[in-house]
């Protein structure tokens, strides 16, 4: 018998050798697609040496949630790809213009225009991991490219971890040299290098032990997956 256990969504009971377990997928399994209109099932496999299936990629037990709608998740990730260009588009003119007038080179300017630098780089970051990543294996169903090119998505997965929270990191830094300039109106900020440390290299030390963990503890040939909780390693620094 394989051994009752919980998986984080449903309870297994004890299960004889050499069968497959199947259950009515919970609410949330389906993530953010429509619940379909007949139930879907998850399933979990007792091999016949009495041990639940174990998956070598994210090195625990695994159980098969087929829950969500391949075709929502297809449009979503069209749908970002698409928001995200846009974002890309309206974003780089802004850049020019903060770079080429020098009427605007300030120090408030410069700090908005960083702002602006790693919204775009989170933005190509998204767009190339949804566009060569995601929907392939939404398309295919086997991750094939990633598994063709697996330092390629972690790369690009990690670039984004690590952009996304620089845009924090740089929302931070406006707001407490707005907050300055309040508090001390007559004091000059000689220097913005404190904020280049905090906007671009404090991002960095959260991402990088995400990565080093990821790469010591997961066989995954790719990063996106939240096991055992480490993207709140990258997630936690943004909530403050």
């Amino acid at each position: 018998y394989c051994p009752a256990t919980w998986d984080g969504w449903t309870c297994y009971k004890d299960t004889p050798a050499g069968m497959t377990v199947q259950k009515p997928c919970p609410f949330h399994a389906y993530y953010i697609t429509e619940k379909p209109q007949c139930i879907k099932m998850s399933k979990k496999i007792c091999w016949e040496n009495g041990t639940w299936y174990y998956n070598q990629e994210f090195g625990k037990e695994f159980t098969f949630y087929d829950c969500g709608s391949l075709e929502y998740h297809r449009s979503m990730t069209v749908f970002s790809i698409v928001l995200h260009s846009l974002s890309v588009i309206v974003l780089v003119p802004a850049i020019v213009i903060f770079s080429v007038y020098k009427q605007l080179q300030v120090h408030r300017i410069s700090l908005h225009k960083n702002f602006c630098v790693a919204m775009v780089l989170y933005d190509i970051s998204v767009i190339l991991v949804d566009s060569l990543f995601i929907l392939d294996h939404v398309n295919e169903e086997k991750n094939i490219r990633v598994h063709q090119s697996p330092d390629l998505c972690k790369v690009l997965y990690t670039l984004s971890r690590y952009f996304r929270l620089c845009q924090y990191a740089w929302m931070f830094c406006e707001g407490f040299y707005l907050h300055k300039l309040i508090a001390s109106a007559f004091a000059e900020q000689k220097s913005l290098l404190i904020f280049y440390v905090v906007g671009w290299g404090c991002p960095a030390i959260f991402v990088t032990i995400s990565a080093v963990l990821r790469a010591m503890r997961l066989g995954h040939p790719c990063w996106m997956d939240n096991v055992e909780g480490y993207n709140w390693i990258t997630l936690a620094p943004g909530l403050f």
